[in-house]
Order: C-alpha cells, then sequence, then structure tokens
C-alpha cells in the first residue's frame, strides 16, 4: 500500500478513471495477445485479441498513426499488430527454454489469478505466466510489460527490489509448493521506431530481463504484506468511526507516492488537493465511475483463479 488515500479511493470506494488510457488498453491489449499466444493459438487468433482488446467502448487507439507534423498520437493498432509480428518472429514457441507449468487438469498458468489468506486480509493478485525451465526443471514466472522507455541496463534495474515481482512470487510458492527462482520481465518497447531495419527493431523493441530472487526475500515480503494487511484494518476502524467518513484518515503518501512516474500524476490528486466536500463529490462524480472491486469474480469468469489458504 504505497498510499493510504489512494487505496481508499480505488479499494474502498471503487473509484476509477472515467476513461482508460492509451498505454493501459495498449498494453492490456498486448496481454490479451501473449495470452492467446503462449496458450498455443496461431498468429491470426492473436492479433485478432489485440484488435478486439483496442476497440473497447470508449478507447482513442486509433486504426493506424497520424503522421502528421503536429499529431502526439503515441499508439496505432496497425502499429500494434506489426510489432507483434515482429515479436512472434523473434520468440518462437518452439526455441523458448521453458514450457509454461500447467495444473492438475492440464490448463496452463497463464494470467493466473490467486488469493493469499493473510490473517488479517486476503491478499490477490494475477500472474502473468508460470514458467518451468526445461533444463534446470526451475520455476520463474514471467511478466510482461510495455513501455515507451528505452531497453537497457537501467530499465533492468527497475524490479529488484521490486514488491509487485517478489509478491507474486510468494503467490507462486503458495500456490506450488516450491519456491520460484525469480521473475523474468518480458519488456514489449511500444515506442514508434522508424521500419528500416527489421532485426535492428527486433533487439530494440524486446528485452529480457531475469530478476532472481533469494528465498529469505520472498518471505520477507509475505511479512509485510500481513504487516500491511493489518494496517489496512486500523484504517478502515478509524474511517468507520468518524461521521460520515474523513478521507484524512487514510492520509496522502506525499510526494513519493503522487509523482511516482513522473511527468504522470495519481489520478487522485485532484480530489486530495480539493478540501471542499461538495466539490470534492462533484469531481468524483465527473471525473470517475464507481467500479467494484471485483477480483474474485472476474478472475472466476475468465476460469483462471486459484484460492490458497495458508496456514
Amino acid at each position: 500500500m504505497r498510499c493510504p488515500r489512494k487505496f481508499l479511493y480505488e479499494h474502498e470506494m471503487g473509484l476509477v478513471a472515467g476513461i482508460e488510457s492509451e498505454p493501459l488498453t495498449f498494453g492490456s491489449a498486448i496481454h490479451e495477445a501473449f495470452y492467446e499466444y503462449y496458450k498455443g493459438s496461431d498468429i491470426d487468433t492473436c492479433l485478432k485479441a489485440f484488435i478486439k482488446r483496442c476497440r473497447i467502448p470508449g478507447s482513442t487507439i486509433d486504426l493506424e498513426l497520424d503522421l502528421s507534423s503536429n499529431s502526439d498520437q503515441q499508439y496505432s493498432i496497425e502499429w500494434g499488430t506489426w510489432l507483434l509480428q515482429r515479436y512472434f518472429e523473434r520468440f518462437p514457441i518452439k526455441d523458448e527454454p521453458w514450457e509454461v507449468v500447467r495444473d492438475h487438469e492440464g490448463k496452463p498458468y497463464l494470467e493466473m489469478g490467486f488469493a493469499i489468506d493473510a490473517g488479517d486480509g486476503v491478499f490477490v493478485g494475477k500472474i502473468d505466466q508460470i514458467i518451468r525451465m526445461k533444463d534446470t526443471g526451475d520455476v520463474w514466472i514471467i511478466d510482461h510489460k510495455t513501455t515507451k522507455s528505452v531497453l537497457n541496463d537501467k530499465f533492468g534495474e527497475r524490479w529488484n527490489p521490486n514488491n509487485q515481482m517478489t509478491s507474486y512470487l510468494w503467490g507462486v510458492h503458495e500456490l506450488l509448493g516450491e519456491m520460484p527462482k525469480g521473475a523474468i520481465i518480458n519488456a514489449f518497447r511500444s515506442y514508434q521506431f522508424k521500419r528500416g531495419n527489421i532485426e535492428e527493431i527486433k533487439a530494440k523493441a524486446f528485452m529480457r530481463i531475469e530478476s532472481r530472487r533469494h528465498p529469505d526475500e520472498v518471505n520477507d515480503r509475505a511479512n509485510q504484506i500481513r504487516h500491511t494487511m493489518k494496517t489496512i484494518n486500523w484504517f478502515r476502524k478509524r474511517f468507520d468511526e468518524v461521521k460520515e467518513g474523513d478521507p484524512s484518515v487514510f492520509y496522502m503518501n506525499a510526494p513519493n507516492a503522487c509523482q511516482s512516474y513522473w511527468p504522470h500524476t495519481c489520478v487522485f490528486v485532484p480530489v486530495c488537493l480539493c478540501h471542499n466536500e461538495q466539490m470534492r463529490r462533484e469531481i468524483i462524480v465527473n471525473n470517475f465511475r464507481r467500479k467494484t472491486w471485483v477480483a474474485y469474480d472476474e478472475l472466476k469468469n475468465r476460469k483462471r483463479f486459484e484460492v490458497i489458504k495458508v496456514a
């Protein structure tokens, strides 16, 4: 919980931005294509999954890139499908050094949701892939990341320490009963390259980073999560004690959470900086929609969900 106030708005009140951002839409579409690809679907099915996700209601991603000089457009369906085909050429499934782990029914652990009973709460997440190396038998997770960042050593340093990856490793440990070696970041650069040298683009657009973890790091993260659950419950109790619920009870962790991905700010900053109750409600009504956090139901409906009870 990087910011208690954000947790209040996002998970307790169920507020989400009214319009999904282009980077989120594009990244989610890439995930859908990868899900189909590593499930064994043909390339056409993978590309259709990408296109379908890009065309969700409210999406602003166009079919083709506007090449006019005054356009600030960053994403297009045509560009995404072209880049996905370059990825499939570079990483054919038959050449991958690993296999996707499957459950007892033979279903692959792809886009796998999990829920862990952490004592004072339930910790949920969704893992892109759980894999086992063909040569060593070691278990790893794969996490797909779309980014406009340059894929270099600096980018690779982001992932250790990294709470998201370590949390997923805890989930896998509880699910399979064995400690995974770490996470492989499958980076997919969405930047609009000039399309002259395809081999050069393949080298610049894709990168895989191994981020290993010692078992002690995973266990430490599990303890941190349990502590966070206790903290959340403390905030909830204080919030319930205040008449009509005062948001200030869930304090704003500024500035490191508000500006953590500069130049993009947290979507809730305008709400946090408004100190007039009526105006704050208007900001919420006009800029957000309420969506109950349905981690369980959403994952169950997709039949990619496991509940893990930890003693």
